[in-house]
């Protein structure tokens, strides 16, 4: 695994692909980019009793990959101190320059806060979400999420998680270390945290 520097994405530039995350298969493999490919080539090795990703998992899959992320940005970006203390892990990256920390921990908040404000929000409006109380909207969504993703099952997969679980969790996971983590936990609906 290695990080990405987020905006010169310098780790990952050699090979001609800037997206992240990207999966290389072996040492001079093929290179898998966007989370929803990946996720294809790994669903049968993960789920070997359901191999194809089934409609449902899609949605959900697609929903997570969609609003949920984006809600999550403008969440994570909500004011310029917020967005700032979402570069604090920089510092702790070893294979990051000095002066790629140094830009990241000046820069990186700013820009992601123009980002947020000027580019992902209005793409959440545009596509009819509610871009008023974006923390507020991010726990609705999330509780969507679990009245008609969970539903009643422990797992989206039932007694197991299935690739839908996985990418919500990972999306979530993603902000463990923010303040948003934290309000989502104590603010949506319980059986999040459960889950």
């Amino acid at each position: 695994m290695v990080c990405v520097n987020p905006i010169t994405k310098k780790q990952v530039s050699s090979h001609g692909f800037g997206k992240v995350p990207q999966l290389q298969i072996g040492e001079s493999g093929p290179i898998i980019v966007d989370s929803n490919e990946i996720v294809k080539l790994l669903k049968p090795i993960l789920d070997k009793d359901a191999p194809e990703i089934t409609a449902e998992e899609q949605k959900w899959v697609d929903w997570a990959g969609s609003t949920l992320v984006r809600y999550m940005v403008v969440n994570t970006n909500r004011t310029l101190t917020e967005s700032r203390e979402g570069y604090d892990y920089v510092s702790n990256i070893v294979n990051f320059t000095g002066t790629d920390k140094i830009i990241l921990e000046i820069f990186g908040g700013p820009i992601m806060y123009l980002v947020s404000q000027y580019m992902v929000k209005p793409k959440l409006e545009k596509a009819g979400y509610d871009v008023g109380d974006v923390r507020e909207a991010l726990y609705g969504e999330l509780n969507v999420w679990v009245e008609e993703g969970l539903s009643e099952k422990p797992f989206h997969g039932g007694a197991k998680p299935d690739i839908a679980d996985i990418d919500v969790y990972g999306v979530i996971q993603s902000q463990r270390f923010l303040p948003v983590f934290n309000d989502l936990r104590a603010n949506a609906d319980t059986r999040l945290s459960d889950w």
